[in-house]
């Protein structure tokens, strides 16, 4: 499997529909639907600001997956030292190629990058209802550090 960075928004947005129509269907009332031109015209503004990059999984010549993260500089103050952190927004690989070990792949590139810039911790949030991101993370290493909760009113 061959781990390359893009920075071509049309083909994240076509890869993203599996993530975005997963989630609008699990979370209606937070995510939107799947709108292939919608979501390419962020990636592209996402893409042109120099701090997020994404990598993509190839397999025979077709590309399965994708990971998309951001380098992270949180200030310190009173209450927190000062951090630094690569942040894991999206993971998606296409249903096809799921439990395929794309995934183990590309959480190694993001491991590789964060090396590459001297940070020693890669934070990343999935939604509660996701048993399998939980268990994949798991197997990654990732140990939960905080819970979020939210009432409705």
């Amino acid at each position: 499997m061959k781990i390359t960075q893009t920075f071509d928004p049309l083909l994240i947005a076509r890869l993203n529909e599996t993530v975005q129509t997963l989630h609008a269907e699990q979370l209606p009332e937070v995510f939107k639907e799947y709108h292939f031109d919608e979501v390419a015209l962020e990636l592209k503004h996402i893409l042109s600001n120099g701090v997020h990059e994404i990598y993509v999984a190839e397999e025979h010549g077709k590309i399965i997956g994708y990971v998309w993260v951001e380098v992270i500089h949180k200030q310190g103050n009173a209450f927190k030292k000062p951090s630094r952190s690569l942040y894991v927004h999206q993971l998606a690989v296409l249903h096809a190629n799921q439990r395929s070990g794309c995934g183990t792949y590309l959480m190694e590139k993001v491991v590789e990058r964060a090396n590459a810039l001297g940070i020693h911790a890669i934070e990343l949030d999935y939604w509660s209802m996701n048993s399998g991101a939980k268990i994949f993370y798991e197997k990654q290493g990732f140990v939960l550090q905080r819970e979020y909760v939210k009432k409705m009113i």
